[in-house]
């Protein structure tokens, strides 16, 4: 996600990745949504698998960022899984628009000479 998002090229010196910096961007953004409102609180919830469980990170990569925080790597990243916190009215609105546009794409289709 941080590299299709662009995060990770922003935050690319030479050929290193700075992974906190990336990762401290994106969080920030995710800040924003929820400020704004696109994004219910706490915004996202980060998970890893750990044995057999899928374990919240989110506190401890938020604790990363600051300084003198663990270091975060490639091999962490890609174990993560982002859940985002979507308001129930947003998940409405866009639930309606979807069957509006299926509805549209039927009615066109059965217009079409076959």
């Amino acid at each position: 996600m941080l590299d299709e998002a662009g995060y990770l090229a922003r935050h690319t010196r030479g050929n290193k990745v700075r992974y906190r910096d990336a990762v401290g961007a994106w969080w920030r953004d995710v800040g924003s949504l929820v400020a704004i409102g696109l994004l219910d609180e706490p915004g996202v919830r980060l998970y890893a698998l750990r044995g057999n469980v899928w374990r919240d990170l989110s506190t401890a990569v938020s604790r990363s960022l600051d300084p003198g925080g663990r270091r975060l790597g490639r091999q962490l990243l890609q174990q993560i899984r982002v859940i985002f916190s979507v308001p129930a009215e947003r998940v409405s609105q866009l639930e309606g628009v979807r069957r509006r546009g299926s509805k549209l794409r039927a009615a066109a289709a059965a217009r079409r000479p076959g």
